[in-house]
């Protein structure tokens, strides 16, 4: 019974792991760098005065998920901070969020 349950809650938690992505990423804080947050400017999604934390594991500097950017044109900086201030802004980065087109010529086939 316990086993049923398990695959259960592991079928029903999978599509939402699955589905949270992509991720706007940076590289992980050179050593010796004591960065204790980020802001990140130009999405809609993050608050301009919003400190995003540093990656936890240490792969990235940050990591925000952009599933639910709407679509549009987007151009993206951000700053490393700590106690004392921030960097100087990235070079912007910028991206597309688009739908895909609709399907064509649909038909029967054997």
């Amino acid at each position: 019974m316990k086993r049923k349950i398990s695959l259960a809650v592991i079928l029903i938690l999978f599509p939402i792991m699955a589905f949270a992505e992509p991720f706007l990423v940076c590289d992980p804080p050179e050593a010796g760098q004591d960065v204790g947050y980020y802001l990140v400017s130009g999405l809609s999604i993050v608050q301009p005065d919003e400190k995003i934390p540093v990656d936890g594991t240490g792969e990235f500097g940050f990591k925000v998920d952009l599933s639910p950017l709407p679509f549009g044109n987007y151009t993206i900086t951000a700053m490393a901070c700590n106690d004392w201030g921030c960097s100087e802004a990235s070079v912007p980065f910028e991206f597309t969020k688009i739908v895909p087109s609709t399907p064509s010529k649909l038909s029967i086939s054997r």
